[in-house]
Order: structure tokens, then sequence, then C-alpha cells
């Protein structure tokens, strides 16, 4: 008794201490960012920006990640209305083959295509984009992420028709996923309303293609729509985040590479009310 008491004192001294620093963040966001505006009835974030280049995505999606993760979140989504983008499917197949299939996880298609790949970046199609233009991109991307700025690694890097620059990645992981841990842990113990304003989701909401893209807690998110497709979890179940809307497509670029992957971003939305399970994840 005397322990729950104390967790009770506790909880409620972090919330009163995560509320003033959440509106000294909140303030701070809307500084940083001017085209961000802030409804507080709606509890929905609006970028009033219709484009924007790389680079102002890049910041202002730093920026909302840094400043949000401080503020608890007012709004709420059910997890049947969350249809997210491709990435986000893969971890959810990726729980199904490691679950249901057995799978290892150098046999997942998570790991075999999705992970190796990835979107790092955009230059214009018209631009060279031969071994100078490698070189210049290389640069300019490491005044973001230094990590980036080994010329040496100039071949890993592939460019599309649409001007997306990927990045191959060279490496193998033999541990488990930490999304797979996460589920476990939401199946034996119940999702923690707690977490969430510890530590919320962060989702972007595309008034272009109608669907949602994870800012921050995507791993959350796949375990729980996992969950939900076997049943275990009410689609009805609500989810309390931080909801961000913008008029263009999204405010990262994840795209799939492999064609195994762009076949199973067809599906669009995956609803297991409309959609076979053979199909959402086999």
């Amino acid at each position: 008794m005397k322990l729950k008491m104390v967790t009770f004192k506790l909880g409620i001294i972090l919330v009163c201490r995560r509320m003033f620093l959440g509106r000294h963040s909140l303030r701070k966001l809307l500084k940083l960012e001017p085209w961000i505006r802030y409804d507080q009835k709606k509890e929905i974030f609006f970028v009033v920006q219709d484009s924007m280049d790389w680079h102002a995505k890049n910041s202002m999606r730093r920026n909302i990640t840094e400043h949000l993760s401080c503020v608890i979140p007012g709004y709420v989504l059910s997890l049947k209305d969350l249809a997210s983008g491709y990435l986000d499917h893969c971890l959810e197949r990726y729980l199904f083959q490691r679950n249901d299939l057995k799978k290892t996880n150098q046999d997942t298609c998570w790991h075999l295509y999705a992970d190796k790949k990835v979107v790092v970046g955009w230059l214009d199609p018209e631009k060279e984009f031969d071994q100078k233009g490698r070189k210049d991109f290389i640069r300019e991307l490491a005044l973001q992420k230094p990590e980036f700025l080994d010329e040496s690694k100039i071949g890993s890097f592939e460019r599309d028709l649409e001007g997306f620059v990927f990045h191959h990645l060279e490496r193998k992981i033999f541990h488990d996923e930490k999304v797979l841990k996460l589920f476990g842990k939401i199946e034996n113990e119940g999702f923690r309303e707690l977490l969430s304003m510890a530590k919320p989701i962060i989702l972007g909401y595309s008034t272009k293609t109608f669907r949602y893209s994870f800012i921050s807690g995507r791993h959350r998110a796949a375990a729980l729509r996992y969950l939900m497709a076997k049943g275990k979890i009410s689609p009805d179940f609500q989810i309390k985040c931080h909801l961000v809307q913008y008029p263009f497509e999204s405010l990262s670029y994840n795209k799939p590479w492999h064609p195994l992957c762009k076949e199973c971003d067809r599906l669009g939305v995956f609803d297991p009310d409309k959609v076979e399970k053979s199909e959402l994840y086999v």
C-alpha cells in the first residue's frame, strides 16, 4: 500500500514537472518554427507552408522531435484509424514473421530488404550524380549527419528517378529488433498510458496522401497494430499523441527501394477488417 502511494505521488510530481517544462518547450518550438501553428482547441499542430526543401523539413522534424518530447500529448486517435506508411507496415510484418512464421532475424524481409537501403536525402534529378556529384552530396549531408563524412563509401549511395538518394547499409543484425521485445512487454503487461506522457508518440499527417507517418513512436504503434490484427487489442483502442498536419507528402522520406517492398506497399492501408491477414503479412 505504501509503495503504491509513493508511486502515485512520484507520478503526480513528474506530471507537474512535465507540464511546466512542456509549456516552455512549446513556446520555444513555435518560436523556432514560424511556419507551425498550434490549435489549442483541436490539439493539432499545423504546418502552413505549402512547399519546403529537404533541409527545411529535416530541421523542422528535429525541432518537433526535440521539443514536443517534453510536452504532454492531448490529441487522441483510435488504433483502427492509424493508416501509416510502408516502413511502419514493415515492422508489423517483422513481428508476424518472427512470431508466427518463426523466422530468424536475418531471414525477415525487414533485414533482407527494408533495413538495407534507406533514404538519406534528395537531389534534383537534373543534376549529375557522378563521382563528383556524390562527393558534393555526401559533404552537404555530413553537415547535419557527420557519420556520413566518409568518401570511401561513395559507391553505397544511389539515386532513383525521382531524385531520392538511398544509402546501402553494410550491416548484419542477429539480435532481436527492439519492436519484438516491446511487443512482448505490451502483450504481457498492457500498454502503459504514462509511457505516452513521458515519451509521447508524435504523428505527422499529410493532407495530400491522407496518411499518417511517425515522427516518433513507430515501434510502439507497430506493436499495437500487430496485437490488434491478432485480436488482442480492440480497434477502438485510443492512443494519446501529438499530431502535426502538413500539406505535402511527408516530413521525412521513407520510400521502398526493393521491388518486393514496393509491391508490399501497394496495399496501402493495412486494415484487418478489409484485407486478409495472408495479404497483410505474407
